[in-house]
């Protein structure tokens, strides 16, 4: 699982922003999730705490992980402004992403095309083929 989280980072880190798989987000006084990857436009960040949304948030399963938990904690990072949310699934070669138009986790199929980022995509065959290697 660890090379997977820094595998992603390192992806989105080749785009010139900011992306750490120890990020605590600070989204409420009871609720400091620590996703797997959080990606921020712009430079690097010191602090181990954000306060502010990032671009982008990953989370990568695992085999205990539960989807309804999963769908829920995505919901909640929806809300407090991440613009991309990605799931990914790398035993099964599947991922999702949350689509506000739908309010839930939809599947991902071929290519993610940032909204945070424009004219900047994920290609879900390389990044799979990519972890495979791992």
């Amino acid at each position: 699982m660890r090379a997977s989280r820094e595998s992603f980072a390192a992806y989105w880190k080749n785009w010139d922003s900011g992306s750490y798989t120890e990020l605590t987000l600070e989204i409420g006084e009871t609720w400091e999730p620590v996703p797997d990857v959080a990606g921020t436009l712009g430079p690097e960040i010191e602090e181990i705490y954000q306060s502010q949304p990032p671009a982008v948030v990953i989370e990568i399963l695992s085999p205990s992980d539960r989807f309804t938990l999963l769908d829920q904690k995505c919901r909640r990072y929806a809300e407090w402004g991440v613009a991309d949310i990605l799931v990914f699934d790398p035993a099964g070669c599947r991922a999702w992403h949350w689509n506000p138009a739908e309010d839930g986790l939809v599947p991902l199929h071929h290519v993610y095309r940032f909204s945070s980022q424009p004219g900047k995509e994920l290609s879900l065959p390389e990044v799979f083929q990519r972890l495979e290697g791992i």
